[in-house]
């Protein structure tokens, strides 16, 4: 008998139909489902501003390319090509470091931080009508226990590596 996530659901075990559940669950929050509430900047756009903003914690330092690269979780090179985009439009400003000329610093413009504040008005009328919806003590559970899923999810993972 296939032992697949597809199998016919009366063939399954309440374990795997839970496994089940929890995969469509997922696969309906995946980001492409979010990505029409960005109109001006894409999500990960997004995600990088607020990155290079969150760094700043005063408006002059700005952050280097590697650091960003560091947080994001991807190589330098990506982190270059993404930002191309957001210079280009204008919503950041790269520098070279003065103590260091081999290093680049990245800076998010007026323009940038216009933008991201649009953006970020959007997402919060949007996640407080969720929360609203859900109730505060439903939405409290929830990120309770999906803390909890996270820790497992990530504990797995870091097994699996070192197999």
């Amino acid at each position: 008998m296939r032992k697949g996530r597809f199998q016919n659901p009366e063939t399954m075990t309440k374990e795997q139909k839970l496994q089940a559940a929890f995969m469509k669950a997922a696969h309906r929050l995946k980001k492409d489902r979010m990505e029409f509430l960005f109109k001006e900047i894409s999500q990960r756009e997004f995600m990088m501003l607020e990155r290079i903003i969150g760094h700043e914690s005063e408006p002059s330092k700005g952050i280097f390319v590697s650091e960003l690269a560091q947080h994001l979780q991807v190589s330098t090179p990506a982190v270059s090509r993404m930002l191309k985009s957001l210079e280009d439009q204008t919503y950041i400003r790269r520098e070279i470091d003065p103590n260091d000329r081999r290093n680049t610093m990245i800076f998010v413009t007026e323009r940038g931080m216009e933008v991201l504040e649009r953006q970020e008005d959007l997402l919060d009328e949007m996640m407080g009508n969720v929360v609203r919806k859900m109730g505060f003590e439903k939405m409290e559970e929830l990120i309770r226990l999906w803390t909890i899923l996270a820790d497992h999810i990530e504990e797995e993972i870091e097994e699996r590596k070192h197999v």
